[in-house]
Parts: structure tokens; C-alpha cells; sequence
């Protein structure tokens, strides 16, 4: 009977300890990579409706190193 007991006990914090890295593995952030080449993005719709580009100001983006 207690080494039921102990068996229980063991599995159960195996799958606890398992549970909380994963649970605490998606706090921790990963490295981020830009990509080396420009890339050209064209929106032609945003939410179903058309975006006309002749009525929309370019979009300022600041590059930060």
C-alpha cells in the first residue's frame, strides 16, 4: 500500500514539474531576426474593404538597432 502510495506521488509531481516548463516556457521570449533584405508589401485590403493607396500617406516606420 505506501509504495502505491509513493508511486503516486512521484507520477504526479513528474506531470506538475512537466505542466510548469511548459506552462512558464511561453513567458520567456525568443530571439528575434530581421530579415537582410527589404521586402515590398502591397495591402490591398484591410478587413474586406479596399485601401486605395493615392488617399493613404506612407506609412513612417522607425528602423531601431
Amino acid at each position: 500500500m505506501i509504495k502505491i502510495d509513493i508511486y503516486t506521488k512521484v507520477v504526479l509531481t513528474i506531470i506538475a514539474v512537466s505542466l510548469s516548463i511548459i506552462a512558464f516556457r511561453s513567458f520567456i521570449p525568443e530571439k528575434a531576426m530581421a530579415e537582410k533584405e527589404i521586402v515590398d508589401v502591397n495591402i490591398v485590403k484591410v478587413d474586406g474593404w479596399n485601401v486605395n493607396s493615392s488617399f493613404v500617406p506612407p506609412l513612417r516606420v522607425k528602423i531601431v538597432k
